[in-house]
């Protein structure tokens, strides 16, 4: 499944749902486990859509979009995360 996704690129709104909701239940698994590597290779997928399909005015959009990430998903589930 890694494999596969790591060559995955996400190409429309519902996919990039799909990917977030995705990312929800594995974001805080160890970095270092099929998970943990899942869930970097979907912020990585959903990061690229987002540069894409939702231009921001800052330049450093891609630097920001794993913080933005984290953020909402610290929301959600307010356990504590390890990156």
């Amino acid at each position: 499944m890694i494999k596969k996704l790591a060559e995955k690129k996400i190409t429309n709104d519902q996919e990039y749902e799909t990917a977030m909701k995705w990312l929800n239940p594995i974001f805080n698994a160890d970095p270092e486990s099929p998970e943990g590597i899942e869930a970097e290779q979907l912020v990585n997928l959903i990061t690229e859509f987002e540069i894409i399909h939702y231009p921001h005015p800052e330049k450093e959009v891609k630097k920001n979009t794993s913080e933005i990430i984290f953020k909402i998903m610290s929301i959600r589930n307010p356990a504590p995360c390890q990156i």
